[in-house]
Parts: C-alpha cells; sequence; structure tokens
C-alpha cells in the first residue's frame, strides 16, 4: 500500500485476577481533500499470559476477521518486548502470516506489523505506530 498519515490509540483494561489484559485498538486517517478523520480499523481482544514466558493475543476485527498469535515475551529493567506470530486465521482467507512486535519503553508503546498475504509471497512490513500514554 501507499505512505500514509494515521492517528491510532489502545485501551487496555487490566482484567482483576486473571494474567490478562483486554484491549480496544482504533485507527483512523484523513482521506485527500477531507476535513475530518475516518475510521479504517477497528479490533479487539485479549493479551493473555501464556507459561513458559509466552504471550497469546486473541483478536476481532472490524472487517470480520479474527486473529490469534503467540510468541516470547522478555522483560528488562527498562522494558518489555514482545514478538508474536499468527497461529490461526479465520474469515479472510487471504491472510497467510502475520508477524507483531511490541516494545513497551516507560509510558511509550511501539508496535509493528508484518504481512505474508495471498497477494504478498514475503512477510513484508505493513504498519507501524509510536503511542505515549495519556
Amino acid at each position: 500500500i501507499e505512505p500514509f498519515e494515521y492517528t491510532d490509540s489502545i485501551r487496555f483494561v487490566l482484567d482483576e485476577g486473571v494474567p490478562r489484559l483486554f484491549y480496544e485498538q482504533n485507527a483512523a486517517h484523513r482521506p485527500v481533500g477531507a476535513a475530518g478523520l475516518t475510521g479504517f480499523h477497528w479490533e479487539t481482544g485479549f493479551l493473555r499470559i501464556m507459561p513458559e514466558s509466552q504471550i497469546e493475543l486473541v483478536n476481532a476485527q472490524g472487517s470480520g476477521r479474527v486473529e490469534v498469535l503467540s510468541g516470547p515475551f522478555e522483560l528488562a529493567p527498562d522494558r518489555t518486548i514482545i514478538r508474536l506470530e499468527s497461529v490461526l486465521f479465520g474469515n479472510d482467507p487471504r491472510m497467510v502470516e502475520t508477524a507483531r512486535t511490541l516494545t513497551v519503553d516507560g509510558d511509550t508503546l511501539h508496535y509493528s506489523l508484518d504481512m505474508r498475504t495471498t497477494r504478498v509471497a514475503e512477510l513484508t512490513f505493513h504498519v507501524e505506530s509510536t503511542l505515549r500514554r495519556k
């Protein structure tokens, strides 16, 4: 896709007493010539802590796609790094593989998303965002 600017927000809610976070992510962009923002991506789901320092992300997206990703997390004194790779897709036959990397450094979250689809043969950079806690 052609590069474009967008806004992104993610909200996390701790599920008290259970090793998981609920999250909701919304992204919007300003189409050329438009006065306001237009939503283009919305997903919601859970980040679950699994045995052996693994994280599982389970989400449903506004497009109808559902996805499960899994991978390790690394806790360091100054930051946390999570690398997730797809293990299951539903309701989107174009998807072959995805990978997400999340880095938490203080009040800053940076994530990147790589995708491989039926039209893109290699796992390729798709989008990234840097967010700061309000």
